[in-house]
Protein backbone atom coordinates (compact mmCIF):
# COMPACT_ATOMS: atom_id res chain seq x y z
CA UNK A 1 0.00 0.00 0.00
CA UNK A 2 1.48 3.33 -1.01
CA UNK A 3 1.49 6.49 1.06
CA UNK A 4 -0.94 8.13 -1.36
CA UNK A 5 -3.43 5.26 -1.07
CA UNK A 6 -3.23 5.18 2.71
CA UNK A 7 -3.77 8.97 2.86
CA UNK A 8 -6.85 8.65 0.65
CA UNK A 9 -8.17 5.78 2.77
CA UNK A 10 -7.65 7.79 5.97
CA UNK A 11 -9.48 10.80 4.48
CA UNK A 12 -12.45 8.63 3.44
CA UNK A 13 -12.64 7.04 6.88
CA UNK A 14 -12.62 10.46 8.54
CA UNK A 15 -15.43 11.81 6.33
CA UNK A 16 -17.73 8.76 6.48
CA UNK A 17 -19.17 9.48 9.97
CA UNK A 18 -20.12 12.98 8.81
CA UNK A 19 -22.01 11.53 5.84
CA UNK A 20 -23.92 9.21 8.16
CA UNK A 21 -24.90 12.11 10.41
CA UNK A 22 -26.15 14.15 7.47
CA UNK A 23 -28.15 11.21 6.17
CA UNK A 24 -29.75 10.65 9.57
CA UNK A 25 -30.78 14.29 10.06
CA UNK A 26 -34.55 14.46 10.42
CA UNK A 27 -36.56 17.06 8.59
CA UNK A 28 -39.83 18.45 9.92
CA UNK A 29 -42.40 19.64 7.42
CA UNK A 30 -44.68 22.11 9.14
CA UNK A 31 -46.36 23.48 6.04
CA UNK A 32 -50.13 23.61 6.51
CA UNK A 33 -49.97 22.43 10.14
CA UNK A 34 -51.72 24.33 12.92
CA UNK A 35 -48.91 25.53 15.19
CA UNK A 36 -48.56 27.41 18.46
CA UNK A 37 -45.45 29.59 18.60
CA UNK A 38 -43.82 31.50 21.43
CA UNK A 39 -41.05 33.92 20.41
CA UNK A 40 -40.84 36.81 22.91
CA UNK A 41 -37.75 38.33 21.27
CA UNK A 42 -39.75 38.74 18.05
CA UNK A 43 -42.76 40.21 19.87
CA UNK A 44 -44.78 36.97 19.77
CA UNK A 45 -45.89 35.84 23.24
CA UNK A 46 -48.14 33.08 21.93
CA UNK A 47 -49.54 32.85 18.43
CA UNK A 48 -51.72 30.10 16.96
CA UNK A 49 -51.70 29.99 13.15
CA UNK A 50 -51.11 27.74 10.16
CA UNK A 51 -47.51 27.29 9.08
CA UNK A 52 -46.95 28.52 5.52
CA UNK A 53 -44.17 27.77 3.03
CA UNK A 54 -40.99 26.81 4.90
CA UNK A 55 -37.84 28.93 4.97
CA UNK A 56 -34.48 27.74 6.29
CA UNK A 57 -34.03 30.70 8.64
CA UNK A 58 -37.57 31.48 9.78
CA UNK A 59 -41.08 30.21 10.42
CA UNK A 60 -43.61 31.72 8.05
CA UNK A 61 -47.04 31.80 9.66
CA UNK A 62 -50.37 32.47 7.98
CA UNK A 63 -52.84 34.08 10.39
CA UNK A 64 -54.85 35.91 7.79
CA UNK A 65 -51.73 38.01 7.32
CA UNK A 66 -48.24 36.55 7.06
CA UNK A 67 -45.83 36.66 9.98
CA UNK A 68 -42.16 35.80 9.61
CA UNK A 69 -40.58 34.68 12.88
CA UNK A 70 -36.79 34.10 12.88
CA UNK A 71 -35.91 30.62 14.14
CA UNK A 72 -33.38 32.03 16.58
CA UNK A 73 -36.14 33.85 18.46
CA UNK A 74 -38.47 30.84 18.80
CA UNK A 75 -38.62 29.64 22.42
CA UNK A 76 -41.41 27.08 22.04
CA UNK A 77 -43.11 25.48 19.05
CA UNK A 78 -46.02 23.05 19.22
CA UNK A 79 -48.06 21.24 16.56
CA UNK A 80 -51.77 20.62 17.03
CA UNK A 81 -52.74 16.97 17.33
CA UNK A 82 -56.45 17.70 17.03
CA UNK A 83 -59.24 18.02 19.57
CA UNK A 84 -60.30 15.62 22.29
CA UNK A 85 -63.49 15.61 24.34
CA UNK A 86 -63.34 15.44 28.13
CA UNK A 87 -66.11 12.83 28.53
CA UNK A 88 -64.22 10.48 30.86
CA UNK A 89 -62.92 13.29 33.07
CA UNK A 90 -66.42 14.78 33.31
CA UNK A 91 -67.91 11.42 34.23
CA UNK A 92 -65.36 10.90 37.00
CA UNK A 93 -65.93 14.39 38.42
CA UNK A 94 -69.69 13.86 38.26
CA UNK A 95 -69.38 10.48 39.99
CA UNK A 96 -67.26 12.01 42.75
CA UNK A 97 -69.74 14.87 43.22
CA UNK A 98 -72.64 12.41 43.27
CA UNK A 99 -70.92 10.24 45.88
CA UNK A 100 -70.23 13.28 48.08
CA UNK A 101 -73.90 14.27 47.86
CA UNK A 102 -74.98 10.71 48.53
CA UNK A 103 -72.87 10.47 51.69
CA UNK A 104 -73.94 13.86 53.04
CA UNK A 105 -77.65 13.85 52.12
CA UNK A 106 -78.91 10.28 52.35
CA UNK A 107 -78.59 7.29 54.62
CA UNK A 108 -79.94 4.55 52.36
CA UNK A 109 -78.13 2.73 49.56
CA UNK A 110 -80.81 3.37 46.89
CA UNK A 111 -80.68 7.15 47.40
CA UNK A 112 -76.90 7.08 47.28
CA UNK A 113 -76.88 5.06 44.05
CA UNK A 114 -79.35 7.48 42.44
CA UNK A 115 -77.24 10.50 43.47
CA UNK A 116 -74.02 8.88 42.21
CA UNK A 117 -75.66 7.82 38.93
CA UNK A 118 -77.20 11.24 38.37
CA UNK A 119 -73.89 12.96 39.06
CA UNK A 120 -72.12 10.62 36.65
CA UNK A 121 -74.65 11.28 33.86
CA UNK A 122 -74.38 15.04 34.33
CA UNK A 123 -70.58 14.81 34.34
CA UNK A 124 -70.50 12.66 31.20
CA UNK A 125 -72.80 15.08 29.38
CA UNK A 126 -70.83 18.16 30.38
CA UNK A 127 -67.49 16.46 29.65
CA UNK A 128 -68.67 15.43 26.17
CA UNK A 129 -69.39 19.05 25.28
CA UNK A 130 -66.00 20.35 26.48
CA UNK A 131 -63.27 19.81 23.92
CA UNK A 132 -59.61 20.63 24.37
CA UNK A 133 -56.90 20.87 21.74
CA UNK A 134 -53.93 18.53 22.15
CA UNK A 135 -50.44 19.89 21.38
CA UNK A 136 -47.13 18.14 20.70
CA UNK A 137 -43.92 20.07 21.41
CA UNK A 138 -41.40 20.16 18.56
CA UNK A 139 -37.73 19.83 19.49
CA UNK A 140 -36.24 23.15 18.46
CA UNK A 141 -32.82 21.67 17.65
CA UNK A 142 -34.46 19.98 14.66
CA UNK A 143 -35.23 23.42 13.21
CA UNK A 144 -31.96 25.23 13.79
CA UNK A 145 -29.96 24.22 10.71
CA UNK A 146 -31.13 24.86 7.19
CA UNK A 147 -30.03 24.73 3.59
CA UNK A 148 -31.91 26.48 0.80
CA UNK A 149 -31.18 26.63 -2.89
CA UNK A 150 -32.66 27.68 -6.17
CA UNK A 151 -31.27 27.81 -9.70
CA UNK A 152 -28.80 30.58 -8.84
CA UNK A 153 -28.27 30.70 -5.07
CA UNK A 154 -27.24 28.33 -2.32
CA UNK A 155 -27.64 29.49 1.25
CA UNK A 156 -26.88 27.95 4.61
CA UNK A 157 -28.32 29.14 7.87
CA UNK A 158 -27.84 28.20 11.47
CA UNK A 159 -29.13 29.65 14.68
CA UNK A 160 -28.23 28.94 18.26
CA UNK A 161 -30.36 29.58 21.32
CA UNK A 162 -28.43 31.11 24.24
Amino acid sequence: MTAQTSSLLAAVLLVMPLCDLAAQERQINLEGARVRVSAPAAGVEQLICRAAAPRPDALVLDCGTRFVVPLGSVRKLEISQGYKSRTLEGGLVGLAAGLVLAVTLTDDFAGGAVAAGTGTLFGLTIGATIRGERWQTVRLDLLRLGVAHDAVHLSFSASHLF
